[in-house]
């Protein structure tokens, strides 16, 4: 539910307080949304009650700044109600919160997967043309080749190195603050659209634009590093948005915001992996096309992506 708000909040498709009033409309029907949704949990899996509570806070937080929005681009009247919705969706938050720990945390069960049954047969309903052991077997192959690559590329950052010592020289570059891991992720992205224009690599639509930012609070639980969020379908803008997940009780994070990661990450998220992809996606005129998603193309495409622009010379190999 609060994504559904945060794409409202963030997206500037139309003027903040024409959104803010959608905003209003979506949390004035939140309480009846809540309380409806308890009959929609059947077999509650724990993991994801568990996630589900840890949001909640979060969640509550994230109205707050958007009542502070409210207070500077609305008239009273309107500013007021959107603090009164607001107000009725944290109290039934409160209220749904209290019920999961009574009702359904005791009752949520350790479920990991679907089964090996119903795994094959999904594999065969999305015709990939191979079986699960098949597929299982090219994994095995590509996990192999891999491990011997990275054992020889270890010895090239220092002779006669493991892997992991490897990967800790290469991590130990990395940025101070999260600050500078926003900048400079944004300079990456920005860097790799420059890249795949100068080499002809892909056409990049006209209406089109990637936004780094920090993880909002009510996703950072989800998201312990980045994540991205692609255009929305219909509105016309091409805009995504690239999220880095700061840890300011946590600085040792920062290893994870080393600078060869972050220029890989931007031809895997950015240019030309997901962003640029989904956003040329949403150019189709087949709503069929634009709906439908397969992870394995979406995903395959970005890796692609990763190997081709260390083959194509971007960020010197890193």
């Amino acid at each position: 539910m609060a994504e559904s708000l945060f794409l409202l909040f963030m997206r500037d498709f139309a003027p903040l307080p024409k959104r803010l009033e959608s905003i209003a409309g979506r949390l004035e029907r939140s309480p009846r949304f809540i309380e409806e949704s308890k009959d929609r949990i059947r077999k509650p899996t724990k993991v994801w009650v568990e996630i589900g509570l840890e949001g909640a806070a979060s969640t509550t937080a994230f109205h707050d700044v958007i009542a502070a929005a409210g207070k500077e681009a609305l008239p009273a009247a309107d500013f007021d109600h959107l603090v009164e919705t607001i107000a009725k969706t944290k109290e039934s938050i409160a209220v749904y919160e209290a019920w999961v720990r009574s009702d359904v945390l005791p009752r949520a069960q350790d479920r990991v997967g679907i089964g090996a049954t119903k795994f094959r047969k999904l594999v065969r309903l999305r015709e990939l043309g191979l079986t699960v052991d098949e597929i299982y077997a090219i994994g095995k192959k590509y996990l192999r080749d891999s491990k011997r690559e990275l054992t020889r590329l270890a010895g090239e950052i220092k002779k006669g190195a493991r892997v992991d010592e490897a990967q800790a020289i290469v991590k130990g570059d990395h940025a101070k603050t999260w600050d500078e891991a926003l900048t400079y992720t944004a300079k990456a992205m920005d860097e790799s659209k420059r890249f795949i224009l100068e080499h002809a690599f892909a056409t990049i639509p006209a209406k089109e634009e990637l936004r780094v930012i920090f993880t909002p609070a009510f996703l950072r639980h989800i998201i312990p590093f980045a994540a991205y969020s692609p255009p929305g379908k219909f509105d016309g803008t091409g805009l995504g948005f690239y999220m880095v997940t700061p840890h300011e009780d946590r600085p040792e994070m920062l290893r994870e915001a080393y600078y060869a990661g972050i220029r890989n990450t931007a031809v895997h998220e950015g240019y030309p992996g997901h962003h640029l992809q989904l956003a040329c996606a949403n150019l189709n005129p087949s709503y069929a096309r634009q709906l439908s998603t397969a992870v394995e193309s979406i995903e395959g495409w970005a890796h692609y992506c990763e190997q081709l622009a260390v083959d194509e010379g971007f960020g010197d190999g890193a």
